[in-house]
């Protein structure tokens, strides 16, 4: 009867997703960089039904996983915008990069009806 209400599960996840930093200094324009970039992520989880009638069912879930994600580099650049004000052409900055990557931990509740 226990081991008919647990059920071991496994996902994996191909994707993209989107970076971006905006700095907003008092004295200047606000500062911006953002990108895509590709992310993967695999877990294994344990399901337990907790109730579990013909018409309702009501389960927890708890995955361990791992994320990988491209490093994304981020470069502040001033926004374009017109607003009759006269700007200095100003170059991008290097501003190091965003890692992401590491291991996860997830914890839900569901339902079956």
């Amino acid at each position: 009867e226990i081991l008919r209400r647990l059920a071991a599960t496994a996902r994996l996840d191909v994707g993209a997703a989107h970076t971006s930093l905006t700095l907003s200094p008092v004295s200047s324009d606000p500062l911006t960089s953002g990108r895509w970039e590709p992310v993967v992520t695999a877990a294994i989880g344990l399901d337990v039904l907790a109730i579990d009638t013909p018409r309702f069912g009501l389960g927890v879930r708890a995955e361990l996983g791992y994320v990988e994600a491209a490093a994304a580099p981020m470069s502040l650049k001033t926004q374009d915008g017109d607003d009759g004000t006269l700007r200095l052409p100003a170059t991008m900055a290097p501003f190091g990069h965003l890692d992401v990557s590491g291991p996860t931990f997830a914890f839900g509740v569901y339902t079956l009806f």
